[in-house]
């Protein structure tokens, strides 16, 4: 009783930890426009029940037209009621899943291993793990659904243990929620299946009937999904798989110019070369100690996703799990390597949102190596001293990556502008001049403003739904919003109508016919964010 005490006590002191890590400095990051559009259309779910395009109840989000998965815009619907549309409102959900990460990889740890320690030292990885942390710091779909799919892998290992059907159905449960929340959730369907299949083949002790009730089960929600995304797809994915990148076929047709062999230089050769590439890069010690997401929305290369000292542990993990001949060595090497082929498979650059479900297997396989690793060790002074080292590296490159994160990464003119900043501060402005003016033109090349308005402006939904008009898709399968109210989405070739107002990047206002510098310069009102001037503001 007195160690359940004490597990409970470093349960909470971790969540603690998770908790400070979302509370401090809450405005890094800014708000980017697919939070907003979750957000906005969760807000617009809840007053109205009708997504912004006035679709009751949807099973996709049309939102930029790539038809977004709808479970984190329906978990934010009560929240943007009860708070308003607030940066919290939109973000709770996932920092709630931030915050139980540790106690979710604490249970997952101790039904693989049965050991208390390997799992409060997977419970405490994860609680300071800045790739955890950070991303569920945003309203991000990738975290929320690897969540899922944890909280499904637990039920799924109860169920091979002892056959309850309770299992089963939770699992699947928690399966479906994964599969309507991220593409992820897609993808490690196979995985599940395979082990699933696994057991029917090797546990002699289910019968057929058993085994056809537990097939049934899954697949329900499956077929359920399918059904949904057939009658809507999501075009977001088919847009970034790694094929349908304009350099991929460039790139085919520029060597058969070069020399004319398509036995050599056809779809399937380039794909096996690209594919390969992509997958070897995230699992490289590159990509998850140095460099990890390319995209400064996310991240910045001086943050390491995991540090140095936990990748040397995932081969030292993998070799003590075949060494000790672990029941459960296959399960984790399989979810390793599978994990990664969600990212692997889009051309788009490195990302730790796509590849977010690989630092479930990695801080489980690093938790049983270093607790191996230190046990293995004879002599108590040894294994002391090792210890203290092990801990103290640990601590060097995890420190550095939250000090960078809270006191470089956000002042970073790259990150600012990648982070789409400004739009509260614009909103702000626009409240206070709203009246004064009969149209606001805004630049379209910071993100997507219509979105970024709507949300915070705290747009009546039932009022925009009436003009709620999206463009055609670009090549990223984006469509754009032209105008709505008194906000016109573009600049004018000329700056000459009265009682306008224009707002646009500052090279975009002085370039402009009709700017008048002696005039005008003295007029411009900026939005600065840190050192960074964001958007100049020109009243007519």
């Amino acid at each position: 009783m007195l160690k359940r005490y004490y597990v409970g006590l470093l349960l909470l002191f971790f969540t603690a930890i998770t908790i400070f890590l979302h509370a401090y400095n809450p405005s890094i990051p800014c708000l980017n426009a697919d939070e907003v559009s979750f957000g906005f259309n969760a807000y617009s779910v809840a007053t109205t029940g009708k997504d912004e395009y006035g679709i009751t109840t949807p099973m996709r989000f049309k939102a930029f037209g790539e038809n977004k998965l709808p479970v984190l815009a329906y978990l934010a619907a009560p929240v943007t009621k009860l708070l308003g549309t607030t940066d919290l409102a939109v973000r709770l959900p996932v920092h709630l899943v931030g915050i139980l990460f540790p106690v979710l990889m604490f249970a997952l740890s101790f039904q693989l291993f049965k050991n208390k320690n390997i799992a409060l030292m997977t419970a405490f990885l994860t609680s300071v793990s800045s790739w955890i942390q950070i991303t569920t710091r945003h309203a991000n779909e990738a975290s929320l659904s690897t969540f899922f799919i944890v909280c499904a892998t637990i039920l799924l290992l109860k169920f091979f243990e002892n056959k309850k059907l309770r299992y089963i159905l939770f699992f699947s449960f928690f399966n479906c929620l994964s599969i309507f929340t991220y593409h992820l959730g897609k993808l490690i369907q196979p995985f599940f299946l395979g082990w699933i299949t696994f057991y029917i083949f090797f546990q002699k002790s289910s019968t057929k009937q058993d085994w056809k009730k537990i097939f049934l089960i899954f697949i329900i929600p499956i077929l359920f999904f399918a059904f949904t995304e057939y009658k809507n797809p999501s075009n977001r994915i088919g847009n970034l798989v790694f094929y349908q990148n304009e350099g991929f076929r460039q790139n085919i047709q520029q060597k058969r110019i070069e020399n004319n062999n398509p036995v050599f230089y056809n779809v399937a050769t380039e794909a096996v070369n690209v594919l390969s590439k992509n997958y070897l890069t995230y699992l490289s010690p590159y990509y998850l100690s140095f460099v990890g997401d390319e995209n400064p929305r996310f991240w910045y290369t001086e943050m390491g996703p995991i540090t140095p000292v936990e990748y040397l542990f995932i081969l030292i993990g993998l070799y003590f799990l075949f060494k000790n001949d672990h029941k459960h060595k296959y399960f984790l090497l399989t979810l390793l390597l599978w994990a990664p082929l969600s990212a692997a498979l889009s051309w788009a650059e490195l990302s730790m949102t796509r590849n977010f479900l690989s630092i479930v297997p990695i801080l489980l396989i690093v938790s049983y190596g270093f607790f191996s690793f230190v046990r293995s060790i004879p002599s108590k002074t040894a294994k002391l001293l090792v210890f203290i080292a092990i801990t103290l590296a640990f601590i060097f490159f995890r420190v550095g990556t939250w000090d960078f994160y809270f006191n470089h990464y956000a002042k970073r003119p790259l990150v600012i502008r990648a982070s789409e900043c400004g739009y509260s501060e614009l909103a702000s402005y626009i409240k206070q001049n709203y009246n004064k003016f009969d149209r606001f033109y805004i630049t379209k090349e910071h993100g997507q403003p219509y979105m970024h308005l709507l949300y915070q402006l705290q747009f009546p939904p039932e009022k925009y739904q009436s003009q709620a008009t999206l463009s055609a898709p670009d090549k990223y399968g984006f469509g754009q919003v032209e105008k709505f109210d008194k906000f016109i989405f573009r600049m004018p070739n000329e700056l000459n109508e009265k009682k306008v107002v224009y707002v646009g990047y500052p090279w975009e206002i002085r370039s402009r016919p009709g700017f008048n510098p002696d005039v005008d310069e003295a007029n411009i009102k900026t939005i600065r964010i840190g050192s960074e001037e964001i958007f100049s503001i020109l009243e007519r």
